[in-house]
């Protein structure tokens, strides 16, 4: 800060206020206010359109799909082409990307200026390979090395210049302060100048975009790290639900094979108790006044009989399938408690040998 003149070492006055007269030690800053500088000031507009290179819905085509604008406030408005055109707004590019990019089929391409067109892209086929225009450090959305970052330099200095009273803005004193730029300050009883061009005011601007937009390539990184993430537990958890589903589909196949083995088991076993049955029938047919067959008491299910033999002096007993019962109509039937149905407490075991002794003494009988 400078001093100025003598006058700044008085008191301010206070009291009503009045139209304050030039309090700029440097008088009026370069060149009036035109309407083209104040509209340069407001622009900080971003152009871009969306380059469709695989039509995902089937509904827009490729090429050119849509025009958009990236405001300085980071909000984005779209305006889709074709036969029934639409507008959209989206709170920012990112999110205008994550609906409408379907996973890189559709770029966003940055323009320098409204008026430039698809040969002015950032996102040329000139690009080395790799080159994201979204996250790469070497365009306007990240870095400042390059002729759009110069514009918006010079239009942020522009803005400075037209906020800075003149010193014959016409308002009083307390209007020009809150509305517009003093260039002056009361330092410790004296009235000092803000030096510094506006520029020096604009680089620690753009400092901090350039630090926030270095956050935001940060974070769009960690998103699109998460979403492969993401995506490869996706493939993980599908690849597990189809080896779970194979291995399902084996056990039924395995489950099935041995109900077969069963059904087979079991009709090979029927097979065997119906030939047992007409054995047994036959052999009761020889010994009719030794034959008797009765009710089974041991045996819950209803229809099951006893078939007693006695042959050679001893008891032999089977039990008889109600599936088998008409092959033993010839069998003189009794009830439980008939003498002749009365078990002797032989067992299996038994009874085999009984027939064994028996079939042993018919041999050595025969002449």
């Amino acid at each position: 800060m400078t001093d100025t003149s003598p006058a700044a070492e008085q008191p301010r006055e206070t009291g009503q206020a009045a139209p304050h007269g030039p309090h700029s030690p440097s008088g009026a800053p370069e060149g009036a206010a035109t309407p083209e500088r104040a509209a340069h000031a407001r622009t900080g507009v971003r152009v871009f359109w969306l380059q469709r290179d695989r039509d995902i819905s089937g509904v827009s085509g490729t090429g050119t799909v849509a025009d958009g604008v990236e405001w300085p406030d980071g909000s984005v408005t779209i305006r889709w082409r074709g036969e029934r055109p639409s507008t959209v707004n989206w709170d920012s590019i990112e999110h205008a990307e994550a609906v409408h990019g379907h996973g890189g089929a559709t770029r966003i391409v940055m323009v320098d200026s409204p008026d430039s067109g698809p040969d002015s892209t950032v996102d040329s086929q000139d690009s080395p390979p790799g080159h994201d225009p979204l996250t790469s450090t070497d365009t306007a959305r990240t870095g400042r090395d390059n002729a759009l970052d110069d514009a918006l330099r010079e239009q942020y200095a522009a803005a400075i210049r037209d906020a800075a009273c003149s010193g014959d803005c016409g308002e009083t004193e307390e209007e020009c302060s809150r509305t517009r730029i003093q260039p002056f300050v009361w330092h410790r009883g004296r009235l000092d100048e803000v030096s510094g061009a506006p520029e020096m005011f604009v680089d620690a601007v753009l400092a901090v975009r350039d630090r926030r937009m270095a956050q935001l390539a940060a974070g769009r990184q960690t998103w699109r790290t998460q979403a492969l993430e993401m995506e490869r537990d996706r493939d993980q958890a599908e690849e597990a639900t189809r080896r779970i589903l194979d291995q399902r589909q084996e056990l039924a196949a395995e489950r099935y094979a041995w109900q077969e083995r069963g059904d087979r088991a079991e009709a090979e076993r029927d097979a065997a108790y119906r030939e047992r049955a007409h054995l047994l029938a036959w052999l009761a047919a020889l010994h009719p006044a030794n034959a008797v067959i009765t009710p089974a008491p041991d045996v819950d299910e209803p229809g099951w009989q006893l078939l007693y033999l006695l042959v050679g002096g001893w008891q032999m007993s089977w039990h008889i399938a109600p599936r088998d019962a008409e092959l033993f109509a010839h069998v003189e039937r009794v009830t439980a408690d008939d003498p002749r149905a009365q078990w002797d407490g032989h067992s299996t075991t038994e009874k085999y040998d009984r027939i064994q002794q028996h079939v042993q003494r018919l041999t050595t009988d025969r002449p």
